[in-house]
């Protein structure tokens, strides 16, 4: 999680406050796995390339049945650039030639193979020596299991077509052109953009990995983020190219642990976030299924950050945690964590809705430090217009805005209705949407009340019973008779002992007054750090945060 004052442990915050769904029985348990995929690039986040780097070199291959199958010599190259088959220009742009087409020297999907395929990288390899003696620039290419030698990357058929004859008679071979391919990707080396090879399969995912060299970690520079383990490149319908790292389950939750508490956070504390973000991970193997990975490094899964944000601290909470799970009658539970709750954590069903879990009802939370935590205490100010700009872009047209009230508190202090009035009619939203109606990344939790400049308290039955509410909402009786304040505009005088008041029939502005950030399901990470400095170990915590769990080895 990020730093103010210690910020690196808030962004999972927004940990499924950013999800709409919550579904509890939806994915499949096996055996601890020994890697992890971690989607980096992927649907909307696609890339159409990226640069890799690696002090060692790489090798290149695929990845079958958990096992690497290298497909060329290692490549000494400590900067390459991968990207998808398509159409660029020479300084590395994507274009589309249906659209646009830049000047200057451009490349393109379309190539010519020389002669016949090889079984084996050797043959390929032997070929592209005969060639380049015949001043022939080639590269090997893989494609659905056999070794092939190709040359050129002509933007068109046409282009193709017209070097064809150039390149039969120069190699004295036979030659076909091969059209652009939907699956296919390019390395390149970066200094000089030649191609080293290209990678074309319907049923394998080109993998690169650096060479292992004994006494040093085997790391790779993903656009400027190192990581340890393999990255590999997917080529999927629905976006563009997709980049995964492919990491070892224990060591991705050593870029994880920095970004959710910080190495300086107590070590029990530490250890506990440990034991939620593998149960976490765990449970949620086949979260991104369909994109050929395990888990986004965003806050919609777990906010992980590689290689570079690791501390010695929290691997030293994940050592000493290694292959420990939360599970509640022998079943992993569900450890949703997040900032801070206020002093009271929430029940899963007045967030997500459901029929909940035992151990997903909220608990007190006595050790949170709110001083300290960020976004512990906040308020925030909002005039009519601006709350209806913010509701209408989620979808909500309620025309000027005359009234935002909560409606109804959970146990814990949490706001699960909000009515909002307007000119064009009104709205209640419930659960999570009485914070996420705002935006969960502005609104910080569903722990908060509301006042306005046009709140007035009027005395009840007793002298020392007051009611706060709003000049809308009440009547006046004169010689008259009895008025009523139609919520449209204008001010209401009242004189008393005292000077004459005025206020505002319809607010002018709301203050919200909150606690915590986060969702409020599950582990408080400032309730488990004021804890761990009271002296209850990771379990304790744990089983604080989720009555009846217990933890345990590997699931068993």
């Amino acid at each position: 999680m990020k730093r103010t004052k210690g910020r690196i442990y808030i962004l999972i915050t927004l940990l499924l406050a950013l999800m709409n769904i919550f579904v509890i029985d939806s994915y499949a348990v096996g055996p601890m796995p020994e890697k992890i995929k971690i989607g980096l690039y992927f649907e909307k986040t696609g890339v159409s390339g990226v640069k890799i780097g690696s002090q060692t070199g790489f090798q290149i291959g695929y990845e079958q049945e958990g096992n690497f199958i290298r497909l060329m010599h290692e490549l000494p190259d400590k900067n390459l650039v991968v990207r998808k088959d398509a159409y660029f220009t020479a300084g590395g742009e994507e274009y589309w030639p249906q659209s646009n087409r830049p000047g200057g020297k451009k490349y393109g999907p379309y190539h010519i193979q020389i002669g016949k395929d090889h079984s084996d990288y050797e043959g390929a390899k032997t070929q592209i020596a005969s060639l380049a003696q015949k001043g022939i620039k080639v590269f090997p290419a893989f494609y659905n299991g056999a070794f092939k030698v190709w040359t050129g990357l002509y933007v068109s058929q046409n282009e193709a077509d017209k070097a064809l004859r150039e390149v039969e008679k120069k190699s004295g071979e036979s030659c076909s052109v091969i059209p652009p391919g939907a699956a296919r990707v390019q390395v390149l080396s970066a200094d000089n953009q030649e191609v080293q090879c290209i990678f074309d399969s319907t049923s394998d995912y080109l993998m690169i990995r650096p060479v292992q060299v004994e006494g040093k970690l085997a790391l790779i520079d993903i656009n400027g983020t190192v990581y340890r383990g393999a990255v590999e490149f997917k080529r999927l319908s629905d976006s563009d190219m997709t980049v995964i790292n492919v990491v070892d389950f224990e060591e991705y939750l050593y870029g994880v642990l920095p970004k959710e508490m910080g190495g300086h956070w107590p070590l029990e504390a530490l250890k506990a976030q440990a034991v939620s973000a593998r149960t976490y991970a765990f449970l949620h193997m086949d979260k991104y299924k369909k994109f050929g990975f395990n888990l986004s490094g965003c806050v919609a899964s777990q906010v992980y950050a590689g290689h570079k944000r690791e501390h010695e601290r929290c691997t030293k909470a994940v050592e000493e945690t290694r292959g420990q799970i939360l599970t509640y009658e022998g079943e992993p539970a569900y450890t949703y964590y997040f900032s801070a709750s206020g002093g009271h954590t929430e029940d899963v069903r007045n967030v997500w809705g459901g029929s909940g879990k035992p151990y997903l009802q909220g608990v007190e939370d006595q050790y949170e430090n709110l001083e300290e935590a960020y976004r512990g205490i906040w308020e925030l100010e909002m005039t009519p217009e601006k709350v209806a700009q913010i509701i209408k872009a989620q979808g909500y047209d309620l025309g000027s805005i005359l009234s935002v009230k909560p409606v109804a508190y959970s146990e814990a202090g949490k706001v699960i209705k909000l009515k909002i009035v307007g000119t064009k009619g009104e709205k209640v939203f419930e659960k999570q949407m009485t914070r996420n109606v705002f935006g969960a990344n502005f609104f910080n939790s569903q722990h908060y009340t509301i006042s306005t400049d046009s709140d007035i308290y009027v005395m009840g039955q007793n002298a020392d019973d007051k009611v706060l509410t709003t000049v809308s909402e009440v009547k006046a009786l004169s010689g008259a008779g009895v008025t009523s304040f139609k919520p449209s505009s204008g001010r209401v005088y009242t004189k008393g002992a005292g000077a004459k008041k005025s206020y505002g029939v319809v607010p002018d502005l709301y203050r919200f007054n909150g606690k915590g950030w986060g969702h409020g399901v599950g582990m408080s990470q400032w309730g488990a750090r004021g804890m761990a400095e009271s002296g209850f170990t990771y379990d304790q915590i744990l089983t604080h945060y989720f009555p009846g769990t217990k933890v345990e080895e590997n699931g068993q």
